[in-house]
């Protein structure tokens, strides 16, 4: 019960560090998102039962602050990590920092076309700032969670 509360918690600060602490560290008015690189880490951990529930959870938190229609994210968040579930289990036997990278970098991508698809703002021109801000950020999301993981630091996903 103290886990699911620690978890619950946990997607909670992770939804509002990509809400409030994300646009301030903007590169080319780009910044990832948080969320959907930290279920990719986790999916790379083999942590994927407590993916979806980031995805979701965390998608929903991010509608709320959405300017788009509500359930932009609570869809496509859960589907983007299906597909590279599919993959990971498919086709990637093992997992190293250039997969991951590139792995977040296309999700990035991925997100930020469906972003502009349904915003309707064609000429945005931060797509390949994008593609590398999120492999990077993706690469720092697998290699702190992993951290945390080893090192037992916090309750949740353990």
């Amino acid at each position: 019960m103290i886990e699911k509360a620690v978890k619950i918690l946990l997607i909670f600060i992770i939804a509002l560090f990509q809400i409030i602490l994300m646009p301030l560290i903007e590169i080319n008015g780009v910044w990832p998102n948080i969320v959907l690189l930290t279920a990719i880490a986790l999916i790379f951990l083999g942590k994927k039962d407590d993916v979806f529930w980031l995805a979701l959870l965390g998608g929903f938190i991010l509608d709320l602050s959405n300017p788009l229609k509500f359930s932009f994210n609570i869809v496509i968040l859960p589907v983007i990590l299906l597909l590279i579930n599919y993959v990971f289990e498919r086709f990637l036997s093992e997992s190293n920092i250039f997969i991951i990278g590139l792995v977040s970098g296309f999700s990035g991508l991925i997100y930020g076309l469906f972003f502009l698809v349904i915003s309707g703002n064609w000429f945005y021109n931060g797509l390949v700032a994008d593609f590398f801000y999120s492999a990077f950020a993706g690469i720092a999301a697998y290699v702190l969670m992993k951290k945390i993981i080893k090192e037992r630091t916090i309750i949740g996903w353990i």
